[in-house]
C-alpha cells in the first residue's frame, strides 16, 4: 500500500503545481439546447393552448402527452447541462448537481472510472464502490484534463489493488457492482415500456380486453427476458486456492479444480473455461470481462498453474511462450 500512497502523493503534488480548473458543460451544446426548448415551448403552447380552446383535449390527448413530454424532456436536458459543474482542487472535487447543491469527492475515495466510446461523442463515468457518483461528456470544457487525472490516480490505485488480490488466498470472479444498476434500469424501462404501449393502443381505440391480452402477452416476454438477464447477473465463480466452484441459478454448484480444466479460451474480452470431461472437454463457464470483475487475477493464476490459455483459433500462448 505504500507504493499506492507515494504514487497518489505524485499526482497531488503534480496537481497542486496547477491552478485550479473547472468542467463544466459546452456553450454551444447550452445554446442548442436552450434554442430546442425555447421552440418546444412556443410550438408546444400554441398547440395546446388551440386544443383546450376548442374543447378537443379528450381526441387530441396522445398528442398533448407527445408535446409535453417532449418540452419536459429537452428542458429537463438544458437544466441538467446549465446546472452541471465540477471544481478541481488540488486531489479533490466539488460536484454540483442539478439542485446546484455541491457535494465533495477526493481523488482517493474514487474505485474506478469507465470510458465509453459513442458515434458522436465519449462519456467517462466515475465510481466510487461500485456507486456512479458522476458523469462528464468530450463536449465538456476540460474534459480531457480531468480524464487524465483520473487515468492517473485511479489507474496507478488499480495496479496496487490488484497487487493485493493476487495474494489473496480467496476471491471471486462475479459481476461488477455497477451491472446491478443497468439490470434495474433495464426492468423499470421495459415496465414503462408495456405502459406507453397499453396507452398508445387505449388511444388507437382498443377495448380494455384486446390491451389486458396484448399487454400480457409482452409482460410475459420482458419477463423471461429479465429471467436470463439475472441469471447473468447472479452467476458467478469463487475461486479458493486450487477449487473452483461455479455457482449458476438455479442449478446446483460445481466443483473442480485448476488441474481440471482443460483449457482458457480469451478473445474479445470473453473467458471460456473448458474442463476435461473423459475423452472430451466441455465448456464450464463463461465469463465477459466488461461485466464481470477478477477476471484478470484469474487468468493469472491459471497460466501460473500451467492452464492452456489461448487467445485465437490456434493456441498463441503457448507458441508465444
Amino acid at each position: 500500500m505504500k507504493e499506492g500512497i507515494k504514487m497518489n502523493n505524485t499526482n497531488i503534488e503534480r496537481r497542486m503545481k496547477d491552478d485550479t480548473y473547472i468542467v463544466s458543460s459546452s456553450k454551444g451544446l447550452v445554446i442548442i439546447l436552450l434554442v430546442v426548448s425555447l421552440i418546444m415551448l412556443y410550438g408546444g403552447g400554441s398547440y395546446i393552448y388551440d386544443v383546450v380552446s376548442r374543447g378537443i383535449v379528450d381526441e387530441k390527448i396522445l398528442y398533448v402527452a407527445i408535446w409535453t413530454g417532449l418540452f419536459i424532456l429537452f428542458f429537463g436536458t438544458l437544466w441538467n447541462r446549465i446546472s452541471f459543474k465540477i471544481t478541481v482542487e488540488r486531489d479533490m472535487l466539488k460536484v454540483r448537481n442539478m439542485f446546484f447543491k455541491e457535494k465533495e469527492y477526493y481523488f482517493n475515495d474514487i474505485t474506478d472510472y469507465k470510458f465509453i466510446d459513442g458515434r458522436w461523442n465519449s462519456n467517462v463515468n466515475v465510481f466510487i464502490e461500485g456507486k456512479k457518483i458522476f458523469s462528464i461528456d468530450s463536449s465538456d470544457n476540460n474534459f480531457n484534463r480531468l480524464y487524465d487525472d483520473l487515468k492517473n490516480d485511479v489507474g496507478d490505485k488499480n495496479q496496487v489493488r490488484l497487487k493485493d488480490k493476487e495474494s489473496a488466498k480467496e476471491y471471486a470472479v462475479k459481476t461488477k457492482k455497477e451491472e446491478k444498476k443497468n439490470l434495474i434500469s433495464a426492468i423499470v424501462a421495459l415496465i414503462m415500456t408495456i405502459v406507453i404501449f397499453g396507452c398508445f393502443i387505449l388511444a388507437l381505440g382498443a377495448s380494455p380486453k384486446d390491451i389486458f391480452i396484448s399487454c400480457s402477452i409482452c409482460a410475459i416476454m420482458f419477463f423471461v427476458i429479465i429471467l436470463f438477464a439475472m441469471q447473468e447477473y447472479f452467476t458467478k465463480i469463487i475461486v479458493k486456492e486450487d477449487t473452483i466452484i461455479l455457482i449458476k441459478p438455479p442449478y446446483a454448484k460445481q466443483y473442480c479444480k485448476m488441474s481440471d480444466i482443460e483449457r482458457i479460451h480469451y478473445s474479445c474480452e470473453i473467458m471460456d473455461i473448458y474442463i476435461k470431461e473423459n475423452a472430451f472437454s466441455s465448456k464450464f463457464a463463461s465469463f465477459s470481462k466488461e461485466k464481470y470483475e477478477n477476471i484478470d487475477i484469474f487468468l493469472k493464476q491459471a497460466e501460473e498453474s500451467g492452464v492452456r490459455i489461448t487467445t485465437s483459433d490456434f493456441d498463441t500462448y503457448n507458441m508465444l511462450k
